[in-house]
């Protein structure tokens, strides 16, 4: 039987993040969240068709947060993955230790759109 700091450090397949979305300016269309995998450190280029790190994957439930944001579930199934690991900053990541975390905050980091005022 493996000890509990062993368990403790393995990378878990399944898991859910559960938590709050602030959508800041009005979106064009309704917002929905996800998670992907990717071999990129950029989700920019893990997007592109082109792409040289091969294309990101859906590896979540897809969360509809409409235009206004609000409270999100997302549950992670990554068993078809091997090495799994969450990213803790740049360049810096961790193994998934916990198979439920809850309280996360989200804010997109600029308006949608710039629409120029009425009658300029």
């Amino acid at each position: 039987m493996p000890n509990a700091g062993a368990a403790s450090r393995r990378c878990l397949d399944q898991w859910t993040i559960t938590g709050e979305v602030i959508l800041i300016g009005e979106p064009s269309a309704p917002v929905r969240l996800a998670g992907f995998y990717t071999r990129c450190h950029d989700f920019f280029y893990a997007a592109r068709p082109d792409s040289p790190c091969g294309p990101a994957r859906l590896v979540t439930t897809v969360a509809d947060l409409g235009k206004h944001g609000g409270e999100f579930y997302l549950c992670f199934d990554v068993a078809s993955l091997p090495g799994w690991n969450q990213s803790r900053g740049l360049e810096r990541y961790a193994p998934v230790g916990l198979s439920a975390q809850s309280g996360a905050r989200l804010a997109n980091e600029t308006a949608w759109t710039a629409r120029a005022a009425p009658g300029t």
